[in-house]
């Protein structure tokens, strides 16, 4: 009798036999199969080169059967997706960028704790390591940035923004101190004349608003004063011109077609200044001419002080130079820049002469020795003793920031700061109490004086703070507050602006305490008409 078997057991070998087939079917296979680097010999890829229509029907998003017209607003409709996309795509370009510099910058502040807890010196060969690598040393990035700058300005800026990004392409170059140090000092003056006329056509409107006579104060002709549109109108235009010289010689020195007229391209802010000084002393009857030989007599008048006898347009206007003493040394900058630098290589060595550093406070003393030499009278000479202290304290100032002897500069700097002080505190009383009338304990509207024509009260103690704060903007010279984020020259213009600033408040009240002061003496007016004519060759007929 035979043994009984598990059914299982059958089972099993069939599955065996099975499992055996197919391990030799896919040895089989497998055999037949090519290596996996040459699958890639058996693969076709549809590579259809794209046309511009194929290009613009997937950029608005239409199908390849469906035709397309192309229609304004389609063309319209791709360039402002495209420009989209190219904005997208460069800010992303400058956050990658900015990742590779953080990384960077994650090293070596890395390194620098490992080598404070460590107490060793191998920040060094690491970060060396770190420049050289592919991070610290690839500049794909930066040349792809430059080539969507470029494909953006050629087919989307406009002439502003291509200016703008050229210019601050300039900016980061290693030029960027040589510019601020030659070339905006030159167009700084300009914007201290716009912003100087900006305020005073502010001072006429407000003058004009509360019936402040100032023509009659100024010994402006009948009909020849100028209005504030007229004083804006004059000084944006002055603004408009030399912003299209600062534009024009951006553009010029980024342009590599023009480029090689560096020349040309620095001597536009003196063409500009040139242009200005032929205006100003020309004598047709054109461009308000009445106003500019007032102005230039004025100034006439200022310089040859104690000659001429002061009217109150003369100190008035010597008043206002005061707070140009920036703009003064502008000017000599430009004489030094053009006639003993090398302006064609922006090569700043103005402050390398003797001579130039002398001028500067000569410059500087010439507004303040003028206007001290005006005062006659004894309430005057009182006056006198505020410009006399101004002088001191800006000679002081100034040889603070030359002295570079550390002994020497402390010394100098407690002097400055002295001087300053009692100057400005002096200044500032003088401004209140004399030249607009305030701080009268006694008025009826208390700290101000009996007759305001601004109804308001706090705009009189507004003005006076703000007087206080911008007169006091010099701390910073003496003070030496570090901004990192801005240039000296940059930090010395913003100083000069304030005080432009200050001196236009300052406009404003002290004309409205004159006219105060003329109406209640009954100065309104030099003569009274009479209601019929006289004529003296009458009486010798009769």
């Amino acid at each position: 009798m035979e043994p009984i078997h598990e059914g299982g057991s059958s089972r099993a070998d069939q599955s065996e036999d099975h499992g055996d087939e197919r391990r030799s079917s896919l040895s089989k296979v497998a055999a037949g199969r090519p290596a996996p680097i040459e699958v890639l010999d058996h693969i076709k890829i549809n590579n259809t080169k794209e046309t511009p229509r194929s290009t613009i029907k997937s950029v608005i998003h239409s199908s390849n059967h469906e035709e397309i017209k192309f229609t304004r607003r389609n063309l319209k409709e791709v360039e402002e997706k495209l420009k989209v996309a190219f904005v997208q795509f460069y800010q992303k370009l400058r956050l990658l960028k900015s990742y590779s510099f953080l990384n960077v910058l994650a090293f070596s502040k890395i390194l620098k704790k490992y080598d404070k807890i460590t107490s060793r010196n191998a920040s060094k060969p690491y970060m060396k390591m770190v420049d050289n690598s592919y991070l610290g040393s690839s500049d794909e990035l930066m040349k792809l940035i430059q080539r969507v700058e470029a494909t953006f300005i050629k087919h989307f800026a406009n002439v502003a923004l291509v200016a703008i990004i050229r210019a601050r392409n300039i900016f980061q170059e290693e030029g960027y101190k040589d510019y601020m140090n030659s070339v905006f000092p030159l167009y700084s003056l300009f914007g201290f004349i716009v912003l100087h006329m900006t305020m005073y056509a502010i001072d006429i409107y407000y003058w004009k608003r509360y019936r402040v006579n100032y023509a009659f104060i100024f010994g402006f002709k009948q009909g020849t004063e100028l209005d504030y549109r007229q004083v804006l109108f004059v000084g944006f235009s002055i603004g408009a011109f030399a912003l299209l010289c600062v534009l024009g010689n951006l553009d010029m020195q980024a342009d590599p077609r023009t480029k090689s007229y560096q020349a040309l391209t620095e001597l536009l802010p003196l063409f500009l200044l040139g242009a200005l000084l032929l205006v100003l002393v020309l004598p047709f009857n054109i461009l308000y001419r009445s106003s500019r030989f007032f102005f230039l007599t004025c100034l006439f008048h200022f310089l040859a002080a104690p000659l001429y006898k002061v009217t109150l347009p003369d100190f008035f206007l010597g008043d206002q130079l005061t707070s140009q003493v920036q703009a003064l040394r502008s000017i000599q900058f430009y004489i030094c820049h053009y006639v003993w630098g090398d302006f064609k290589q922006r090569q700043n060595t103005c402050g390398r002469s003797e001579v130039y550093n002398i001028f500067i406070y000569v410059v500087a003393v010439i507004p303040y020795l003028s206007r001290l030499l005006q005062e006659r009278s004894l309430e005057q000479g009182y006056n006198g003793v505020k410009y006399f202290l101004t002088i001191l304290a800006v000679c002081l100032r100034t040889a603070y920031g030359f002295d570079k002897n550390k002994n020497h500069k402390f010394i100098l700097k407690v002097l400055a700061g002295s001087a300053s002080v009692l100057a400005a505190v002096f200044c500032t009383y003088w401004d209140f109490v004399y030249d607009w009338g305030l701080l009268n304990r006694t008025s009826k509207n208390r700290w101000l004086r009996d007759k305001l024509l601004v109804s308001h009260k706090r705009v009189y103690f507004i003005a006076m703070i703000l007087n206080v704060v911008l007169r006091f903007a010099w701390l910073q010279t003496v003070l030496d507050f570090e901004i990192k984020f801005l240039h000296t020259q940059t930090v010395l213009v913003v100083v000069a602006c304030l005080e432009i600033i200050r001196r236009g408040i300052w406009n404003f009240f002290r004309l409205e305490n004159e006219h105060l002061n003329n109406v209640g003496k009954y100065r309104a007016f030099k003569s009274v008409p009479l209601p019929f004519s006289y004529d003296e060759d009458d009486d010798k007929d009769d």
